[in-house]
C-alpha cells in the first residue's frame, strides 16, 4: 500500500499533537512507483515535523545496487553526529568504494529509472492477475515496490490444494534424485512468468521442458 498526500497529510497532523514523538520515514522506494501515483514523505507534507524527521533513504531498490550496502539518512544534526558515533565503533564506517558508487548513482543519469518501472509494471500487472485468476486467492494490485501480498483466506481448510502439493512435492524430489549432485542452478522462474500468459507451449510446459534440459545437459538422462 502507498500512501496519497491526503493520507500523509491526516497522520502528520496528528503527529504535529505529539511533540515527543520522532518521525523516522523510509523512502527506499520512492522512485518505484506506479499508475501515476505521486511520492510524498511526511518532512515534505508538514514543514512543522522537519526537525523531529529522520528521513532514511539508500540506492538498493531504485538503482539494483544492493550488494553494495550503502545507505544514507537526513535529519537533526545531533541526531546525525550520534548515529555516526555509533556507526563508527560498531562497523568502521561505510565502504568508501560503496560512498562513491553511490554518487555517481544520485548524480548520474536517471533516464533508466522509468525504463525499469515499465519492466516492474508489467511484471507486477502479470502476477497480480495470475493470483486473482487462482481459485481462492485475492491479490490487491500496489501502486509502489515489488512486492504483492495475496490473501490465502479463500482456500484455508481445503483439501485439494493440500493434495497438489503433495503430489508437486514428490515430483521435485524425483527430478533431484535423478539429476543428482551434477545438476548446476537452473533460473526457470523468470521464463515461467513471463511466458505463463502466452498460449500453447509457455509456461508450465515450457517450465517442465526447461528441467529435462538442465537433467540432459547434467549428463544424466530424465
Amino acid at each position: 500500500a502507498a500512501y496519497s498526500r491526503d493520507e500523509m497529510k491526516a497522520l502528520t497532523d496528528v503527529l504535529k499533537k505529539h511533540e515527543h514523538v520522532w518521525v523516522m520515514t523510509d523512502d527506499m522506494y520512492e522512485h518505484l512507483v506506479y499508475d501515476n501515483f505521486v511520492f510524498c514523505t511526511p518532512a515534505e507534507v508538514e514543514p512543522a515535523l522537519y526537525d523531529r524527521t529522520l528521513t532514511v533513504n539508500g540506492v538498493s531498490k531504485a538503482y539494483a545496487m544492493t550488494g553494495w550496502r550503502i545507505g544514507y539518512a537526513g535529519g537533526p544534526q545531533p541526531l546525525i553526529k550520534a548515529m555516526a558515533k555509533i556507526q563508527s565503533q560498531s562497523t568502521s564506517n561505510p565502504s568508501s568504494i560503496s560512498q562513491a558508487a553511490a554518487v555517481e548513482a544520485l548524480n548520474g543519469p536517471q533516464d533508466f529509472i522509468p525504463e525499469n518501472n515499465k519492466l516492474f509494471k508489467s511484471r507486477r500487472d502479470l502476477v497480480v492477475k495470475m493470483l486473482n485468476d487462482c481459485p481462492g486467492l485475492t491479490c490487491l494490485k500496489p501502486e509502489g515496490a515489488f512486492y504483492v501480498y495475496p490473501s490465502c483466506a479463500g482456500v484455508i481448510g481445503k483439501t485439494f490444494l493440500r493434495r497438489r502439493l503433495r503430489d508437486l512435492s514428490a515430483g521435485v524430489r524425483g527430478r533431484r534424485r535423478r539429476a543428482g549432485r551434477s545438476l548446476r542452478p537452473f533460473a526457470l522462474f523468470p521464463d515461467l512468468l513471463r511466458n505463463l500468459d502466452r498460449g500453447a507451449g509457455r509456461g508450465l510446459q515450457a517450465h517442465q521442458e526447461g528441467l529435462r534440459a538442465a537433467e540432459l545437459t547434467s549428463g544424466r538422462s530424465p
